[in-house]
């Protein structure tokens, strides 16, 4: 397919805003609506404005790191002070911290020592992202169709989940397992890759032919579209941009 993640699209009543809110968040730096690391490889985020509400907890979300101390609580309260809330989705007694950005979408923050599917301590000029969390009802399929469609390879299963990998060094890893979110219309969330090489067009015919449906512009969420909207074999959706016109 030779395609890779370069990306994150975050619908947002407010881009520019909830751009310096995750880059604050991550020690990143804000470019226009985009927050983005210094390390060649890690996926950007990128803001779209959208005035589409929230009504359904995100099948994709982000993980972040512990604070240097070791101490998630510090970790927390660090980005409550940045906007961040405390929510509960239903998570129970566990020892990581879910909260919400100040547009309601969920993240959590992982404690020390790490858990079994977050991977080995990343290098610090990643920021605090230790992974990009997808939901998937077949955890099995989704590795297939991620791995082809983003070059990463398969680093960790377990019994709930299973992790891909991209530069061990730096990136932060694509974790997919169960339960998926009820599908409530477009995901505000979705990922972004690049054709690496060749027309745009052959890679998303390979797409396609891995698992991948097309969509109607009308179909794909709202706000500014980064690429060809299509969806995964689970109803994802997810775009394809020209290499010449992907940031990295």
């Amino acid at each position: 397919m030779a395609t890779q993640l370069v990306g994150i699209r975050v619908e947002s009543a407010a881009p520019t805003e909830l751009a310096r809110f995750w880059a604050e968040a991550l020690g990143w730096h804000v470019d226009g609506t985009a927050a983005r690391s210094a390390v060649p490889g890690v996926p950007d985020l990128l803001f779209t404005a959208s005035q589409r509400p929230k009504t359904a907890k995100n099948r994709l979300h982000l993980d972040l790191d512990h604070a240097p101390d070791g101490d998630v609580d510090t970790e927390a309260a660090r980005l409550i002070v940045l906007g961040a809330q405390h929510t509960d989705i239903g998570q129970g007694a566990v020892p990581w911290r879910v909260l919400a950005d100040p547009e309601g979408n969920e993240f959590c923050v992982l404690p020390r020592p790490p858990l079994p599917h977050a991977g080995p301590p990343r290098d610090s000029g990643v920021g605090r992202l230790a992974q990009i969390c997808l939901d998937a009802a077949d955890m099995n399929r989704q590795e297939t169709f991620w791995a082809a469609a983003t070059g990463w390879t398969f680093a960790v299963r377990d019994a709930w989940a299973v992790r891909l990998s991209g530069r061990e060094d730096t990136a932060p890893t694509l974790v997919m397992g169960p339960p998926a979110a009820p599908k409530a219309g477009a995901n505000r969330l979705g990922l972004v890759l690049s054709a690496a090489d060749g027309p745009v067009e052959d890679s998303i015919r390979g797409l396609v032919a891995s698992g991948a449906t097309l969509l109607a512009d009308a179909d794909a969420g709202a706000g500014a579209e980064p690429g060809t909207a299509l969806v995964d074999p689970e109803g994802n959706e997810f775009w394809v941009a020209d290499a010449g016109k992907a940031r990295r």
